[in-house]
């Protein structure tokens, strides 16, 4: 091979590297564009950041979650689920007060969570608040805003404040979404026993006689 010949290889082996130099490093820039761009997509959504406390309190990185709902209340002060997820934040906490406020703000902006519901009910129970709990949740599911463990904080709620008699519906309800909970159906059968309801409260002792004699014929 020539000294030209050469000469001309290099070159367009030189050419040939400062096309894919310069090829790389637009499709770097470009990819930087794009991820600056979608960066900056998410710090103007709300519902992003509320997702983030959500993974956040699931982690138990309370640090991460309260930074992350900042931003969501500081992009949406008025939307409804910054503040599930600030009583979601509290709730998982057991500050049961505040996961209160926080709900029932939601409630006020408008959010249809179900969910926030039971924990209202639930939080006033951890709270020793009785009959607020039982009201609340008497009147959420006459509303038809019936969450599947409502019924049953209701019933408790009931069963704690005393009032056997009108635990006694909810944990029928309870019962017939799961009909299999011995929980439920010892709390029915001693409700209906101290309510007045002596049908039920022997309905509830045989079913509990019969669980307990499969339990202990299955190996």
């Amino acid at each position: 091979m020539g000294k030209a010949t050469i000469t001309h290889a290099r070159a367009v082996l030189t050419a040939w590297s400062l096309v894919l130099i310069i090829g790389f490093a637009a499709i770097a820039t470009g990819d930087y564009a794009m991820l600056r761009y979608a960066q900056f997509l998410k710090s103007q959504d709300y519902e992003a950041f509320v997702s983030d406390a959500g993974i956040c309190i699931e982690n138990k990185d309370y640090a991460g979650a309260q930074a992350a709902l900042r931003e969501a209340l500081r992009l949406a002060p008025d939307a409804p689920s910054p503040q599930v997820m600030r009583g979601h934040f509290h709730y998982h906490r057991q500050e049961w007060r505040a996961a209160i406020e926080a709900y029932k703000k939601a409630q006020k902006l408008g959010s249809t969570d179900i969910g926030l519901l039971q924990n209202i009910v639930w939080a006033h129970i951890e709270l020793g608040e009785f009959t607020e709990a039982a009201e609340f949740g008497e009147r959420s599911i006459a509303e038809a805003n019936a969450g599947p463990r409502l019924p049953l904080y209701t019933a408790e709620a009931f069963f704690r404040a005393g009032k056997y008699a009108k635990a006694v519906p909810y944990l029928k309800a309870a019962l017939a979404l799961e009909p299999d909970n011995a929980y439920v159906m010892e709390r029915l059968r001693v409700a209906a026993q101290r309510g007045g309801d002596p049908k039920t409260a022997a309905e509830m002792a045989r079913k509990i006689a019969d669980m307990n004699a499969l339990d202990l014929e299955t190996p």
